[in-house]
């Protein structure tokens, strides 16, 4: 079978790995049109004038991607899971850095030489993870290895009824607006869909007031105006945030319309979950194996 492969300059060294270890019943090709197989970063309307039959993302987030057409022509789409420890890592220890106050505590000791104060002593302290209600939106891998970092914290574990069948929650509710409310901590870890863009918005922000947001899915899961709302109103307890609603094309970009960079209960990351020193192979020793198998099934 012929692969294309388009995965950008900076993962020259990936195709490198992969020609090393092609196997024979496999050649990559220079012209998509004449390829089955296509690793891609990116979905252009061209490929579909190919013998294309299967598309390899070397990444989690489908969301690129048009899946309805690509399953409508009985095209099958690979993604990779590879990293989700790392991205549920991430969010344990934004979760652990919010509620411990890590950042305003560092800011107010290392630029004003402030310590807890006496007159507002028990509003300054910080959190323990221990007993706090968690709700998970989106119950997929992610998920699942974050749960194991929350069980030894005696955490109940808030789940949507769609997700009743995995059984891994402690409590199941209805709707978004049952799930925040009962949460103390609401985690996104769900791809981003045409159901699940905009499902926490300005309709919940009443319900947000003393709550932590963690996002490891995709900036457009939260509508960015309720994260400012609730972070600018003082509802929020903290917000942790890999993902974001502004990328750089080039160079320097801030990831949001409104600036963030004052408020200290709000940890901004990079979308940098999984770039953990020793993992960067990780996406594509799994893409490859899913592109060998399937090829050697199908040749």
């Amino acid at each position: 079978m012929n692969l294309f492969v388009s995965i950008g300059r900076s993962n020259d060294f990936q195709e490198e790995r992969l020609r090393k270890t092609l196997p024979s019943y496999l050649e990559i090709v220079d012209v998509y049109e004449d390829a089955e197989l296509f690793l891609i970063t990116r979905w252009s309307d061209d490929y579909y004038h190919s013998k294309i039959k299967a598309v390899f993302i070397p990444f989690t987030g489908k969301n690129r991607f048009p899946l309805n057409d690509l399953e409508e022509k009985n095209i099958v789409v690979f993604n990779t899971h590879a990293k989700s420890k790392l991205v549920a890592e991430r969010a344990f220890s934004m979760t652990l850095s919010l509620l411990g106050k890590l950042v305003t505590y560092d800011h107010a000791l290392r630029y004003e030489g402030r310590w807890l104060t006496r007159e507002n002593w028990g509003k300054e302290f910080w959190q323990s993870l221990q007993n706090k209600s968690c709700g998970i939106i989106g119950m997929g891998h992610i998920a699942k290895d974050l749960l194991n970092y929350l069980k030894p914290f005696n955490c109940e574990i808030i789940n949507l009824e769609r997700d009743l069948d995995k059984g891994l929650a402690d409590v199941y509710v209805e709707s978004v607006d049952a799930l925040i409310k009962k949460s103390d901590i609401i985690y996104l870890t769900c791809p981003l869909t045409d159901e699940t863009e905009r499902m926490i918005n300005m309709s919940h922000l009443p319900y947000l007031e003393g709550k932590v947001i963690i996002n490891v899915s995709r900036g457009e899961v939260l509508e960015e105006e309720v994260l400012y709302r609730g972070l600018d109103q003082g509802l929020l307890y903290g917000a942790g945030i890999d993902v974001w609603y502004q990328y750089p094309s080039d160079g320097s970009q801030f990831p949001s319309k409104y600036d963030l960079s004052k408020y200290s209960n709000l940890i901004m990351s990079p979308h940098a979950s999984c770039h953990a020193e020793g993992f960067k192979n990780d996406y594509y020793d799994d893409i490859f194996k899913k592109i060998f198998d399937y090829a050697k099934d199908n040749c």
